[in-house]
């Protein structure tokens, strides 16, 4: 359990490629979307336009979580987002809207 606990606490990088149109809606007006998930997982995210690439650098919970978050707002450009079982985690409060 110690050795597994450092592991997760170790900083480390992932990449995600992503379309054009992806890298606009992840960046958002001003790099405001960017900055919001990179301030909500606590995770450096970071565009590499030339390459069309995200880079996330942290630990692996909060790359984790910066990554759910990108494909959160991914999904919003095809509709509307359901949320699953599976998604749900101590970084969501699911809330039931009436209609």
């Amino acid at each position: 359990p110690a050795a597994a606990r450092r592991k997760e606490e170790e900083v480390g990088t992932e990449r995600l490629e992503i379309s054009d149109d992806d890298a606009a809606w992840v960046l958002g007006m001003a790099g405001q979307t960017k900055m919001k998930i990179a301030a909500v997982s606590e995770c450096s995210v970071e565009l590499l336009d030339k390459e069309l690439v995200l880079e996330f650098t942290g630990t692996a919970r909060q790359r984790r979580r910066a990554q759910k978050y990108v494909r959160c707002v991914l999904a919003q450009r095809a509709g509307p987002v359901v949320v699953t079982e599976e998604d749900i985690s101590d970084d969501c409060t699911v809330l039931t809207v009436p209609q």
